[in-house]
């Protein structure tokens, strides 16, 4: 199988695997909001974000140094001895952050929801911190060793138990917010110690030397910075709507959110698959063959979530009275595609970024991820007070497409590679056909509009020339490789 049909195949399986995770988002909507509240909903959604915004702070970014450095590291001794002391410090100092939650849980609370009464599921969920990041490095390590269908089919396993668990103790058990987040805590804990198990098995036990962790932690930093202001930029809407309007708002934007983020299933697989190859084409010197991925993938990217935005306008308020009330439902339907459109400008930039990453050059997008998000953050401030969770979505939006275009002016004058505007101008008039025909034959229901809906697209693009022949034949060979 050569390179090219490898990452497809890796990116084809990914993208499966990540779409069928999407359902843990999509079914705890309903349990959650049904069987307990809107408000309950928001403030599981508001312990995670709090975790993950942590593990992604206290990680230092070493996540990324292992892929990147494990490409210099040809002898499974020096890969276990990179593991191994990258991972210690990382755990190290995840750990420190589970202590100043737990001793902060009232102000913590006071600051995402707006009420000290909610202090007990931070302290309960401030253990999720060095979970997560335990997490991260196992599975980062499989990312090193370009065995991404692993990778991918070890966070669906995780995704169903942690559905099928939640699901259990709310319908069967106890119908308690303390029992469903005690119940997520459980699970990831199990599933951070099996990776580490199965990692353990892969390269063998072995003391760290921390050879070369100054080197590492000089590019992990500003890498860090990148992943925790972009963590910031996308859930700090979410703190300052709790701040603003209560938990009942984060609820209903949440669950907008939750449906829009479907459009990221499309960037993840490529991220996962493209920055460990960029890194050895890099040492390399084999710089067009990673301008032909870049190129390749984002035109993948672009078919696919560009006609995702009017989809989810669409199929928006059927769908999401399936998963929550009425009223939210109505509420939510009105931001999925400005959500969905910020999404797609964080996942061009996401993958043209990883150019930068490979090159080792990570300062300048983290410069333009703390850019992103200050204005983000200002906007917010300003907007959610005077347009409520509409103010945040517009936020949100203007933040990732500032951030996209500075990125891809510089990329372009460094590394020439331009965005691919006619194939991108192709897929929005091939989008807006299929929305108009919809909406002009009258075809309602989730299932006729999902079934015509990118059939109309699809023989749209094909007639404007914008897919290639080769294209198909090269996607059917990678198909086909996946299950050689």
């Amino acid at each position: 199988m050569s390179i090219a049909e490898k990452v497809s195949s890796d990116i084809i399986v990914s993208t499966a695997i990540n779409l069928s995770r999407k359902i843990r988002g999509l079914v705890l909507i309903p349990l959650i909001t049904r069987l307990l509240s809107t408000a309950s909903y928001g403030v599981f959604v508001q312990i995670e974000v709090v975790a993950r915004l942590s593990a992604g702070l206290f990680r230092l970014g070493l996540e990324r140094a292992l892929v990147r450095y494990a490409q210099t590291r040809e002898s499974r001794t020096g890969r276990a001895d990179l593991y191994y002391s990258l991972t210690l410090v990382a755990t190290t100092s995840g750990s420190v952050a589970t202590v100043l939650i737990f001793v902060f849980a009232e102000q913590t609370a006071k600051v995402f929801l707006g009420s000290v009464t909610y202090a007990p599921f931070f302290e309960l969920g401030s253990v999720l911190v060095p979970v997560y990041v335990l997490q991260d490095m196992a599975q980062n390590y499989y990312r090193s060793e370009m065995r991404v269908k692993m990778y991918s089919a070890l966070e669906g396993v995780k995704t169903y138990l942690n559905v099928l668990s939640i699901a259990g103790v709310l319908l069967i058990l106890d119908q308690s917010l303390i029992a469903v987040v005690t119940t997520v805590v459980i699970v990831e804990t199990v599933f951070a110690l099996v990776l580490q198990g199965s990692v353990i098995s892969h390269v063998g036990l072995q003391r760290p030397t921390f050879d070369g962790i100054h080197t590492q932690l000089q590019y992990a930093i500003p890498a860090m910075v990148i992943d925790v202001f972009g963590m910031f930029q996308d859930r700090f809407d979410r703190i300052l709507i709790g701040y603003y309007l209560g938990a009942a708002s984060v609820g209903v934007y949440s669950v907008a959110y939750t449906v829009a983020n479907i459009l990221r299933t499309y960037i993840l697989p490529l991220r996962i698959s493209f920055f460990a190859e960029f890194g050895r084409l890099w040492e390399e010197n084999d710089r067009e063959q990673c301008r032909q991925f870049l190129r390749d993938g984002s035109r993948y990217f672009l078919a696919l979530s560009i006609p995702s935005i009017t989809g989810l306008y669409l199929i928006g308020e059927p769908f999401l009275s399936l998963l929550a009330t009425p009223e939210v439902a109505a509420e939510a339907t009105i931001l999925l595609p400005i959500i969905a459109t910020g999404l797609v400008f964080i996942g061009l930039e996401v993958l043209y970024r990883q150019l930068f990453l490979a090159a080792e050059e990570t300062l300048f997008p983290a410069a333009i991820r703390v850019g992103g998000t200050v204005l983000n953050i200002g906007l917010n401030v300003v907007w959610i007070p005077m347009m409520g969770v509409i103010g945040a979505a517009l936020a949100t939006m203007v933040s990732y497409s500032v951030g996209l275009g500075t990125l891809l002016w510089v990329a372009n004058r460094r590394f020439d590679i331009p965005l691919e505007t006619v194939f991108a101008v192709k897929a929005v008039f091939a989008a807006a056909t299929m929305s108009a025909v919809i909406v002009a034959t009258g075809v309602k229901g989730l299932v006729p509009t999902l079934v015509f809906a990118p059939t109309i697209y699809f023989i749209t693009l094909l007639a404007l020339k914008g897919v290639r022949k080769h294209e198909f034949v090269f996607v059917l060979r990678a198909i086909g490789s996946t299950f050689r």
